[in-house]
């Protein structure tokens, strides 16, 4: 992954706002705190 996603990660979860995407490897990181929301194409 590249470090602009990253820093998208950490800042959603430090800002506790949800996380929306089509792309399921976000859901790996629900562990750490991300609120992620998936969005069907």
């Amino acid at each position: 992954m590249t470090l602009t996603i990253h820093v998208i990660i950490a800042q959603a979860i430090s800002d506790k706002i949800p996380l929306i995407s089509s792309d399921q490897k976000f859901k790996l990181y629900t562990s750490q705190g991300l609120d992620f929301v998936f969005n069907k194409r």
